[in-house]
């Protein structure tokens, strides 16, 4: 094992401060499987073009030890930022995103400038078998503008380089 820094930054109540810490990071990762499971549900499964699409994302510890991820403190909407979200038309084409959901995948604005989010972050600590929950307004990332059906999925890096993909799931959007 190398030794490393870790540098933490942490928000409380909207002052943000940094943390260095030295930390043992092993070499290498000894698996490739991701300590938590994502599963989504469309809430709900049906929605009118020009409304909310919302999905609920349930993130559950599945190792037999203790984990921390990361979740939004106050704004619920900032669980965006922890996932790649996607989400298809039937003939398998990617959804056009919406200026906001460029943002969140880039970093980029409008016209290419690097754009900076704060948002108020916690590590929650999942015991084996603990779950958490919280929900991604499609709407405000992609641009429904047609009836339809549409697969979504999403995953998330853990931290250590392993990846957490969902479940997929199908939303009728209706005029």
């Amino acid at each position: 094992m190398e030794l490393k820094h870790i540098v933490q930054l942490a928000a409380l109540s909207g002052t943000c401060f940094a943390m260095l810490a030295d930390a043992q990071v092993p070499a290498t990762v000894p698996h490739s499987q991701s300590d938590y499971s994502l599963t989504i549900r469309a809430n709900p499964a049906e929605a009118k073009v020009g409304s909310e699409v919302r999905i609920m994302v349930t993130v559950r510890n599945i190792s037999d030890h203790p984990v921390g991820i990361l979740v939004p403190m106050k704004n619920l909407d900032d669980a965006v930022f922890y996932y790649k979200t996607y989400v298809r038309e039937e003939d398998g084409a990617l959804l056009p995103e919406t200026q906001q959901g460029r943002k969140v995948r880039t970093g980029k604005g409008e016209h290419g400038e690097d754009v900076v989010t704060v948002s108020s972050d916690l590590e929650r600590i999942l015991m084996p078998g603990g779950i958490q929950t919280h929900q991604i307004l499609l709407n405000r990332l992609f641009e429904f503008r047609k009836p339809g059906k549409y697969s979504v999925e999403l995953d998330r890096d853990d931290g250590a380089g392993r990846i957490a993909k969902s479940n997929i799931v199908t939303i009728t959007i209706t005029n």
